[in-house]
């Protein structure tokens, strides 16, 4: 039996779980629906997880420990990833629209392994964990070097300019992570300058909750919609950048006023922050399925039972697997699994 407990481990911090399962229910809604509450998650839903990722980036270590550390808690659950999750659409294929033989199909998702520019993205949200390793390892890089993390700043901010400008096609999604550095950067810096104090002013994080959310309604009739995977920009440079960080710190202001006050609410958010990464590999593939089912309902219902039964089956599914591997796990699956 799964249950709902309070966060035991004292080396995770509570609101960027609470905040990290905000961001994975508004990927998941944003792949399910396309609406105006669609519009303004797409403003910052990505932006979140990539400020969220810098402000625990831990560079302490020796950069040769540091990289294989990336390798494993990312690329690795990219490959295992990829591989249920074209296993699972293959099945899809074969059973409702009698796909191609599973080899030439492997194949074509191959290449969007090796150099995924070719196709139309694999299982949601997948491109991200490819995006954020480059962030890691060269933020991870450039700290060793002394350099100010102001000028760092500034830098990911000129990258993000040029991709926003020339659009560029590069395989491995290096475009996507140069769009998305400067909330990489902002992340890790606002916790070199320490803003604990702030982020625990209650008062200020309603205050701002209620001006951050106006901004972002009233930009959602007005701002053009905005897609990191696709390199989507309708509007003028930088208006991106700022909602981005606006909708992050709005979430954020949130998960604090949640933090220690709304018991089943908040272990329930920290238990989806935990499974994050399952759901941000798998609920692509769990939705395809889900839609098969939904045709049946009546529409003002199928976009509620597709996102509810899509996040629901993909945390069935990982805790079936995590407990058929408690047992005496390799270390190495243990790390993939999301179990270390």
């Amino acid at each position: 039996m799964m249950i709902l407990a309070r966060n035991t481990d004292t080396s995770r911090i509570e609101w960027i779980d609470i905040a990290k399962g905000f961001g994975i229910l508004m990927m998941v809604w944003g792949h399910t629906s396309h609406n105006q509450l669609t519009h303004c998650f797409y403003f910052f839903h990505m932006p979140l997880f990539v400020l969220l990722s810098g402000y625990v980036l831990n560079v302490k270590s020796t950069y040769s420990s540091f990289l294989f550390k990336k390798i494993k808690s990312l690329l690795f659950p990219y490959a295992m990833f990829f591989i249920i999750s074209f296993f699972f659409e293959w099945l899809y294929e074969f059973l409702f629209y009698k796909g191609h033989p599973i080899m030439p199909a492997f194949g074509y998702r191959a290449v969007e392994l090796i150099w995924p520019t070719f196709g139309a993205g694999l299982a949601g949200g997948l491109w991200f964990l490819i995006a954020l390793f480059w962030l890691s390892v060269v933020l991870g890089g450039i700290t060793r070097l002394n350099c100010s993390i102001w000028i760092v700043f500034a830098f990911s901010v000129s990258l993000n300019l040029v991709v926003y400008v020339y659009r560029p096609k590069l395989p491995f999604f290096v475009a996507q992570g140069a769009l998305l550095s400067p909330f990489f950067t902002f992340g890790y810096l606002i916790r070199q300058i320490d803003i604990s104090r702030l982020l625990d002013n209650s008062r200020l994080n309603a205050f701002l909750l209620i001006i951050f959310g106006g901004i972002l309604a009233v930009s959602t009739l007005c701002v053009p919609r905005i897609d990191y995977y696709e390199i989507s920009f309708n509007g003028v440079w930088g208006i991106e950048m700022a909602l981005g960080l606006i909708g992050s710190f709005a979430v954020i202001n949130l998960c604090k006023l949640l933090e220690g006050h709304f018991g089943t609410l908040e272990y329930a958010m920290i238990y989806l922050g935990k499974t994050s990464l399952w759901i941000l590999g798998l609920h692509g593939t769990f939705l395809r399925y889900v839609r098969v089912i939904s045709r049946y309902l009546p529409d003002y219902f199928q976009n509620i039972f597709c996102f509810g039964l899509t996040i629901s089956g993909v945390i069935f599914f990982a805790h079936i697997v995590r407990s058929l591997h408690r047992t005496k796990p390799h270390d190495e699956l243990l790390l993939i699994l999301g179990l270390r």
